[in-house]
């Protein structure tokens, strides 16, 4: 029963997002995080997507542009979980990519609100600034010994590109980790599709359309066509109109 399998889910993503924003709010006053609790609401999450997938994904539609960042981390870890598990992932490589998805953007937890949350465009000053956050959330959480060397690659390199162009490293492709270059194209698709202080979010398929067409340069081709069937066309939870009007 669909209700039942969303119910399930919905206690596993309150309790994670209960999560994240301590965390976050944790290492905004200068604290540590609990990254042994992190791993244990990951594996939650992954065995709730085993068992259904859909209802996870569903509440990923759940956005509020001023709680933007700590839904975002939720809903990268949610998708980069389903996407773990449409490609076969083992059950050790999809806790890894969940957990460093899930605290991908602590780092932003350094940026003054002013920038994090600026209407307009951004100076390069400040985009400089902006680009320091997978440093920052990277140096945090090197620290903790349960941290999975993979998971903290995800942290650091999320922003990085096929081309060379991406941030901090300006990595190439053949020096990207495979699941940092899924970490990075689920990134890309929750920030595009959500609504933001500076842009309205896309629909899923436009923002899919977008990033298949934005592939050369950005994205691995192949993650990318098998990131578009796991999600679908028209992702669960879209709302389309059929040709009848309904």
């Amino acid at each position: 029963d669909f209700h039942e399998q969303l119910r399930q889910a919905k206690r596993i993503y309150d309790k994670t997002r209960n999560y994240i924003d301590d965390a976050l709010n944790d290492v905004r006053l200068g604290g540590s995080v609990d990254t042994k609790q992190a791993r244990i609401l990951v594996g939650e999450m992954a065995e709730n997507i085993a068992r259904s997938p859909n209802a996870m994904v569903w509440l990923t539609h759940l956005k509020n542009r001023d709680e933007y960042t700590s839904i975002h981390c939720m809903n990268v870890c949610i998708l980069a979980l389903s996407f773990g598990r449409y490609i076969g992932l083992e059950r050790v490589e999809l806790e890894m990519l969940g957990l460093g998805a899930l605290l991908h953007d602590l780092g932003k937890m350094y940026v003054p609100d002013e920038i994090l949350n600026k209407p307009g465009k951004l100076t390069d000053a400040e985009f400089e600034i902006i680009k320091r956050h997978p440093v920052d959330g990277h140096k945090l959480l090197a620290s903790k010994d349960d941290m999975p060397q993979v998971s903290l690659a995800i942290v650091l390199h999320h922003h990085e590109r096929t081309d060379g162009t991406g941030y901090p490293a300006g990595l190439n492709d053949n020096q990207i980790d495979r699941l940092v270059k899924m970490a990075s194209i689920v990134d890309v698709y929750d920030a595009i599709t959500s609504d933001r202080c500076y842009h309205e979010g896309m629909s899923p398929y436009e923002g899919l359309k977008n990033m298949y067409n934005w592939t050369e340069g950005n994205f691995d081709p192949e993650l990318m066509q098998q990131f578009i069937k796991c999600l679908g066309i028209y992702p669960v939870g879209s709302v389309v109109e059929i040709n009848q009007g309904q």
